[in-house]
């Protein structure tokens, strides 16, 4: 048989395991529980942050497609005030040209053994004494000069728009990063 004081001694040690292991499992369950809120939490905050990048992408698309629609028009009312500015000189050589067969004389045709003369008689360096061959060359040659200079304008104005809006852009999006 065993004695009593054995039995007592393993019914202390037997109550002593229990009651460690139940303090065990409460400190469990709190981690637990301690866990979980930290775990909701995490998940709030990333919902929370996904939030914020979805607001700010789809604020820098609207300011991605304001600066596009804005060089859009930029450049539409650019090729339209060049498209007014060619007509403009093409009805102004026109005129031109109408003037010039009105007043002058055309080139004389040369004779078997003369050679024509380049200018008429009494001509200076105005070009007033030009036939009217040269004359209209002339406006036609000025004419393509304007309309170069025209389109070389329309593009300087595109491209200082466009770097405009590309420096504006740049500003608005590290005005949102700060």
């Amino acid at each position: 048989m065993i004695p009593n004081f054995l039995k007592t001694y393993a019914l202390w040690i037997l109550a002593a395991a229990l009651a460690t292991t139940l303090v065990l499992a409460g400190a469990q369950t709190v981690r637990l529980a301690g866990a979980k809120t930290e775990f909701a939490e995490y998940k709030a905050a990333v919902a929370s942050l996904n939030g914020h990048r979805e607001k700010q992408r789809a604020e820098d698309e609207r300011i991605s497609r304001k600066t596009e629609q804005l060089l859009v028009d930029e450049a539409e009312q650019a090729r339209k005030e060049k498209n007014e500015a060619i007509q403009t000189g093409n009805a102004r050589v026109a005129a031109l040209n109408d003037r010039l067969r009105l007043e002058r004389t055309a080139r004389p045709v040369a004779s078997s053994g003369q050679a024509a003369t380049p200018v008429a008689a009494g001509a200076s360096g105005t070009g007033a004494g030009l036939y009217l061959e040269d004359g209209l060359f002339l406006t036609g040659l000025a004419a393509e000069a304007w309309q170069v200079v025209v389109e070389r304008d329309m593009c300087y104005r595109q491209y200082e728009g466009a770097r405009k809006a590309l420096i504006d852009y740049e500003l608005s999006l590290e005005g949102e990063v700060k």
